[in-house]
């Protein structure tokens, strides 16, 4: 009888064991499905994650709705980049193939959209105020508010630090389609003297030189 009995409880238990994990793994889905679309106009990455995790645990309407929903808020996006800092500049290569990107700590950071390749350079410990690219992404151009600077993306040299005009900050730069020429636009005098308007420079990219 005793043996009967320890074996009744046991049994009693493991249905009453496995009916918690049944409700936590419901619970879970419904609190996973609910997080997803509250975060899908914010954060769409986490709500597509979180929605994929509550269809997995548990396949009922809400987490289907979440899971389309996540799905097609934005159908066009292929991907998330992570910059590591918070975006001041932003460009792309007149080709696309190529997405650059200023940060707050002074960092360009590019990516190949061709061949997976990121690279990354510190130009300062400012934010970024500008970042351009030539038709390719082979060259880029790139301002931390005081100096402008240019490279070539694929080697190994380090950036060239244009001669300022008139020792101007630099507010803004270009390439040309080619990269063969860079254009920087200096702010005006920190005096906004009326005879020292901003001022637009031109350099060739190889040398340097206005």
């Amino acid at each position: 009888m005793l043996a009967i009995a320890t074996t009744g409880a046991s049994a009693i238990a493991l249905v009453q064991r496995n009916a918690a994990r049944e409700q936590a793994r419901i619970a879970l889905a419904r609190q996973a499905a609910a997080t997803a679309v509250a975060s899908t106009g914010t954060r769409l990455d986490l709500a597509q994650l979180l929605s994929v995790a509550a269809y997995h645990l548990d396949r009922t309407p809400q987490a289907t709705a979440a899971l389309f929903r996540a799905v097609g808020e934005s159908p066009h996006l292929v991907r998330y980049l992570q910059a590591g800092a918070a975006v001041s500049a932003l460009a792309s290569s007149m080709d696309g193939s190529v997405i650059a990107a200023g940060t707050d700590d002074g960092r360009v950071l590019t990516w190949d959209l061709r061949t997976g390749r990121h690279t990354e350079n510190h130009l300062a410990n400012r934010q970024i105020h500008a970042v351009a690219l030539d038709v390719r992404g082979d060259r880029i151009a790139a301002t931390d508010g005081v100096h402008a600077q240019v490279w070539q993306r694929t080697g190994n040299s380090p950036p060239v630090v244009l001669a300022a005009a008139a020792r101007r900050p630099a507010d803004l730069v270009a390439l040309s389609p080619l990269g063969t020429a860079v254009a920087v636009l200096y702010q005006e005098s920190a005096d906004n003297a009326p005879s020292k308007p901003a001022l637009l420079a031109l350099y060739g990219s190889a040398s340097g030189g206005v």
